[in-house]
């Protein structure tokens, strides 16, 4: 299995973990944001990992938005399959469909959340957010491991990425709409159930 991770690799602390391209709405530094969540010591991440295991499984959890500039250059309906990566971008600040995103999550020392779809969900122009469901997904080498996504802490995901793809760079549709990064996530409730990603060697 390979991870692929298809946006530009955008700052230092995130160059060998995830690329990603900020989307126009990026919210300036001057921009009013709640402070990101602070790391968590070992003993809660423990805490979480169990709490995690102990969730709910198969349940809707995820609710998932094409950006409204999707609708312009590609109004198709898009399927996204299980196996799309989200990574966290701050708590969640405006329109679900065109959020603005925390720049200061690209801080080295900023605390990532990633979530992979388990289940595949279709968007369109009629129905541009539907909830599916998701797993947190946890890789040593690109340095995912919060096993826990509390509803509570009101975050906002950006796609990011695409386990297991065929080709890199993909060049299919799917690869488009990733390095645009014009779908976000939110979760509905608390999403666990780590799975463990691995690269294909």
């Amino acid at each position: 299995m390979r991870v692929v991770l298809l946006s530009i690799a955008a700052a230092g602390g995130l160059a060998g973990c995830t690329g990603r391209t900020p989307a126009a709405s990026t919210a300036p530094a001057s921009a009013s944001i709640a402070p990101a969540p602070a790391p968590p010591s070992p003993a809660d991440l423990a805490a979480d990992l169990q709490a995690a295991r102990q969730l709910p499984a198969d349940v809707a959890n995820f609710r998932v938005c094409r950006g409204s500039a999707l609708d312009a250059r590609d109004p198709a309906p898009l399927t996204l399959p299980a196996g799309v990566i989200f990574d966290s971008w701050g708590r969640k600040d405006g329109d679900e469909r065109n959020p603005r995103l925390d720049a200061d999550a690209l801080k080295p020392d900023a605390v990532r959340y990633v979530v992979v779809l388990a289940r595949p969900v279709t968007l369109t122009t009629a129905q541009p957010c539907a909830e599916t469901v998701a797993q947190t997904a946890h890789s040593d080498l690109f340095e995912w491991r919060m096993p826990l996504v509390r509803k509570a802490q009101d975050l906002q995901f950006q796609i990011t990425a695409v386990e297991n793809h065929m080709a890199y760079p993909l060049t299919d549709r799917l690869g488009a709409v990733v390095k645009a990064g014009i779908v976000f996530g939110y979760p509905t409730a608390d999403i666990g159930h780590p799975r463990q990603m691995r690269e294909e060697n």
